[in-house]
């Protein structure tokens, strides 16, 4: 995945090609592992160029970010109610 992008960058590390946009949005549609949408992310937002966050948001790419958002929002709630609950029973037993 970052070989192929890289291929892409700037000498200053920046996305220069607005084409790589699609390889980027494609990439941010199947990646799971947070550290690798953060990478990802982190390329469209170091890129500086109107033209690369245009294609970026029209290839979808605020509606992969609002998933993104929605689905750590799950997680997080998940994790608050598991984590009530066993302060409950931690309660009950003493």
């Amino acid at each position: 995945m970052v070989i192929d992008i890289e291929r892409y960058f700037s000498q200053n590390k920046e996305l220069s090609d607005p084409k790589a946009v699609y390889l980027v949005t494609s990439y941010m549609k199947k990646e799971v592992k947070c550290e690798n949408r953060y990478y990802l992310l982190n390329i469209i937002y170091n890129s500086n160029s109107k033209l690369i966050y245009d294609k970026f948001m029209n290839l979808g790419g605020t509606k992969i970010l609002s998933e993104w958002i929605y689905e750590y929002k799950e997680k997080i709630e998940k994790n608050e109610k598991y984590l009530k609950n066993e302060i409950i029973e931690l309660l009950h037993l003493t």
